[in-house]
């Protein structure tokens, strides 16, 4: 007996190539209920929902279904190099965006350029120098046919919007952008802005500022829609939008991540495997599912389909080592610890005077000495440390282990960060050493 699968639908989007990005579509996605309101809505929107909810898809279905008439500008938080520079406000951000993406628009449709009038190409070439600089525009002419670049030689640099923050700036420059836009056939600007479960503090200071640019930035033919963490949207950070945002929530549901498992097993396996009742006995699906409930408190479809790759994988050696489908219940240790080396490693607090740990997004809170051995686990970057390490007894030591076990292992029975060796001591394994946290 054989059992195989496709990798494809469980590969990140970034590596697809155009034919398996079109399949996934076509056979793997399955919108949320929210997401009907999410694109009929023409007001500016917050999506709101859980780590593994389906924020990120829900924003690239957003911008598939618009991409052929809307100008589409993409902001991800999560993929973005922090730098030490002032937070950018949304406004000189669009402008800087949707300038370059025109540029290399009309490279692409030069003959569209006759169509502009005087001010709109006063206000492209003022854009493209502003926010790219001369030598930028100059690069754009030399690659344009000559006449198309003579008509933007002959436009002036006027310097239209000395600054980004005087509302007559702000609306005349989004006023503008839209102009020249519709003459360019794009029926909106639509921005799409997404945000890492566990953003730093000089995203959440962007952010907060991006809200309060709201009000002044107002206009029928731009939409902004924001995904963020509901720990996000507290309310004095909503009063900063002053009543200029819908909010959508984007909740998990049993019946949408049944079928989305549905949808992910025949895809992956060709037909030949449609229900995870195949793979799995009943008593295994129902702790894994126990899993997913107690880690995230509800059934968050992204938990599921990462699962559903680890049981695949399982199901194949399984079946190669002579064994019969469904899998048992005693693969369920393995499968989770597979689980946790990927997608839950363990990452510090940002300062110390906050006592716990996240285990990939869950914050645990430890007690004083529990926090004071796992820094010390930390800092040893996965050496081990014994007893003279800790300047403690030995059964000391293993007490404070045992503890630790107890509060950030998913099974304390069957570490997956907390190891050891009997007399060499004990280290830490699949932690992050920095800041850094990405959605997968």
């Amino acid at each position: 007996m054989t059992f195989d699968f496709e990798n494809c639908p469980f590969s990140p989007p970034q590596t697809w190539i155009p034919d398996e990005e079109e399949r996934w579509w076509a056979n793997c996605y399955l919108p949320h209920l929210s997401e009907s309101a999410l694109h009929d809505s023409p007001q500016w929107l917050i999506l709101r929902g859980g780590y593994q909810s389906g924020k990120t898809t829900a924003l690239s279905a957003l911008r598939r279904a618009r991409s052929q008439n809307a100008l589409v500008l993409i902001k991800d938080f999560a993929i973005e190099v922090l730098t030490s520079e002032p937070p950018t406000n949304i406004l000189l951000w669009i402008m800087r965006t949707a300038s370059w993406d025109l540029r290399e628009y009309l490279s692409r449709r030069p003959e569209l350029i006759h169509t502009l009038s005087q001010t709109q190409r006063e206000f492209l070439r003022w854009a493209i120098e502003k926010f790219h600089k001369t030598r930028a525009f100059a690069r754009w002419l030399d690659g344009l046919p000559s006449a198309a670049a003579q008509e933007l030689q002959e436009i002036p640099f006027i310097d239209l919007y000395p600054t980004q923050t005087t509302t007559y700036d702000v609306q005349g420059q989004i006023e503008e952008l839209v102009n020249l836009c519709t003459r360019l056939g794009f029926q909106q600007v639509l921005v799409t802005v997404d945000v890492p479960p566990f953003p730093e503090l000089q995203i959440v200071k962007e952010i907060d500022s991006f809200l309060g640019w709201l009000e002044p930035m107002q206009h029928p033919q731009l939409q902004l829609v924001l995904a963020l963490p509901p720990d996000f949207c507290n309310p004095e950070r909503l009063k900063l939008t002053r009543g200029r945002v819908k909010i959508i929530d984007i909740s998990p549901s049993n019946r949408h991540t049944q079928t989305t498992i549905h949808r992910y097993l025949t895809t992956a396996t060709n037909g030949n495997i449609q229900q995870i009742e195949q793979l799995c006995t009943k008593a295994l699906f129902e702790q894994l599912n126990s899993f997913i409930l107690q880690e995230f408190d509800s059934p968050v479809v992204g938990a599921w389909v990462k699962f559903l790759q680890i049981i695949l994988e399982r199901a194949k050696h399984w079946v190669e080592g002579g064994k019969t489908l469904p899998l048992e219940g005693a693969c369920f240790n393995g499968m989770v610890r597979e689980y946790c080396r990927h997608y839950l490693p363990l990452k510090k607090a940002a300062d110390d005077n906050h006592l716990g740990v996240w285990r990939g997004h869950r914050w645990i809170r430890l007690d004083r000495s529990s926090y004071d051995f796992l820094m010390l686990l930390f800092r040893s970057r996965g050496h081990p440390i014994d007893h003279i390490h800790t300047q403690t007894k030995k059964s000391n030591l293993h007490t404070l282990a045992r503890r630790l076990r107890v509060a950030i292992e998913p099974i304390p029975s069957d570490p997956v960060y907390v190891q050891n060796i009997r007399g060499e001591g004990y280290w830490l394994e699949y932690f992050k050493s920095d800041q850094s946290y990405q959605e997968d």
